[in-house]
């Protein structure tokens, strides 16, 4: 008698417990997905790091460009 009443209950448990593992196994793939990303994302970290000194190097790269644009016009005109 309390066996047939603890057999629903057992079935939810046993359920309960293979969606468990399920879920482990997800977590277990998800972060052999993720182990990576540190790797992937240091160059992109570095890259970053590097942009206020370049953006700071803008300036002068620019305006040399465009001294050689103007030197290259002239030349042209003149030419």
């Amino acid at each position: 008698m309390h066996l047939e009443i603890l057999r629903p209950h057992l079935e939810i448990l046993r359920l309960l417990l293979e969606i468990l593992r399920l879920l482990l196994e997800i977590l277990r793939m998800h972060l052999e997905i993720h182990r990576p990303l540190p790797e992937i994302l240091r160059p992109h970290l570095e890259i970053h790091s590097l942009l206020p000194e370049i953006h700071s190097l803008l300036p002068e790269i620019l305006r040399t460009h465009l001294e050689k644009l103007k030197l290259n016009f002239c030349s042209l005109n003149t030419g």
